[in-house]
């Protein structure tokens, strides 16, 4: 879920600022054009089946859905920042899914618990 080969995610923010001014300063760049690179990167597809995977496991195994809840849903925000729209999509509709499956979860949890 995390390759990807031709964009580097920074957190810092002023990183990313002195990167820019300095690629502002010369005449251009000696380097392919990063949309030509961009045509020919496939791995949005391994990204997204990734994603895909998790949100199977979700749907699947509600059961066990208290076990890795914290992981996945930690790790799906953490890719909120997805350059690819097709990807960014497929996160937040799994994001979606975990966070309905656990609602359902809690709800059977609590109605078995206070039957009477």
């Amino acid at each position: 879920m995390l390759y990807d080969p031709n964009f580097h995610y920074n957190s810092d923010a002023e990183q990313d600022a002195d990167m820019q001014d300095e690629e502002e300063e010369g005449w251009g760049s000696d380097f392919y054009d990063d949309e030509q690179d961009d045509d020919d990167d496939t791995a949005w597809k391994v990204r997204k089946s990734t994603i895909k995977i998790i949100d199977a496991i979700i749907v699947s195994c509600p059961s066990q859905l208290s076990e890795f809840w914290n992981g996945f849903a930690d790790l799906l925000s953490k890719r909120f920042i997805e350059r690819d729209d097709n990807v960014k999509c497929e996160i937040l509709e799994t994001f979606q899914t975990l966070i309905k499956s656990g609602l359902k979860v809690d709800e059977e949890f609590i109605s078995s618990s206070f039957s009477i």
